[in-house]
């Protein structure tokens, strides 16, 4: 484990944490707005041999899915899984795609999670508010065919018109730091040579970025008010935010850093984070490996 004392992460691995703690639900608010899914599942539950006439009962269910990758033990996922009593963890293994580890929480352990997390959520706050509605008024309920068709259409466009419970001024550094640890990627390249003019010179860099869908570009335009950086388009469906962290913005990545590493909790983001952080504050080190890097570089 490489996560400090002071870290959110490291009380949560360690079972040190409050019970529903406020900073954990906006971290994890941010985590399952980029990487979670609020469904409506129909089961059949009559015995019609006839599909027109067959009736179905609705199911609640919200997830976070994870990597492996940036999970590789599930330390973080079981953790979660515990913190927040849920109905349980799976591990997906699937040819050609990403090994990956999911939290469900089914039925009333959907609604409860939805009241700790919910008012924190700047992208589906409302979506998952209208499931939970739906769940509570159906529940029990025999659904025929053609309303569970029109559930479905419903369901669709609640979650493209989806939106915070309340207009946020402020993006919190908990929340981004789930969101990055989502949706987000840190970049580090240290040392990194570059030819110019016949010469080698060791250049390094430092960033971080967000992608969402663009329906969702909204929440990036306030990262952007609150923390600076630039936003562009990645693809017709996608919008990226970016943020330098490099020497020119010193002082702000001092400053991010300081705030937001300690809220994260994917392990190697947090390295990545840390590796920045020391890259700053420990400058002789840093001009000792480039002054040897630059005498052992060749000229063209």
């Amino acid at each position: 484990m490489v996560f400090n004392t002071d870290s959110l992460c490291y009380d949560l691995l360690n079972g040190k944490l409050k019970k529903h703690s406020e900073q954990l639900n906006k971290v994890v608010a941010g985590l399952f707005d980029s990487d979670g899914c609020v469904s409506i599942k129909f089961s059949e539950c009559g015995n019609s041999s006839y599909k027109e006439e067959q009736t179905y009962e609705i199911q609640l269910t919200s997830q976070i899915d994870q990597a492996a990758s940036n999970d590789p033990d599930l330390q973080v996922m079981r953790a979660l899984h515990k913190h927040y009593e849920g109905s349980c963890i799976s591990y997906r293994a699937r040819e050609n795609w990403a090994h990956s580890a999911t939290v469900s929480m089914n039925g009333s352990k959907a609604v409860s999670f939805f009241y700790l997390i919910g008012k924190h959520l700047m992208i589906k706050g409302t979506h998952y508010e209208r499931m939970v509605q739906l769940y509570t008024d159906l529940k029990g309920v025999s659904l025929s065919r053609d309303a569970v068709m029109e559930l479905k259409e419903y369901i669709t466009c609640s979650r493209d018109n989806s939106t915070s419970l309340k207009p946020k001024k402020h993006v919190s550094p908990a929340y981004l730091a789930g969101l990055l640890a989502g949706d987000g990627w840190i970049t580090v390249k240290i040392g990194v040579p570059r030819i110019r003019n016949g010469w080698t010179s060791f250049e390094n860099s430092f960033r971080c970025a967000i992608s969402l869908h663009f329906l969702d570009s909204d929440v990036l335009s306030k990262i952007q008010r609150d923390y600076g950086g630039k936003i562009s388009k990645k693809d017709k469906n996608m919008v990226c935010w970016k943020r330098n962290l490099g020497k020119a913005d010193k002082a702000f990545a001092l400053r991010f850093i300081k705030d937001i590493q300690k809220f994260m909790l994917i392990e190697k983001k947090y390295i990545a984070l840390n590796s920045i952080y020391r890259f700053h504050t420990v400058p002789a080190e840093t001009k000792c490996l480039s002054s040897e890097r630059r005498c052992d570089s060749p000229r063209r």
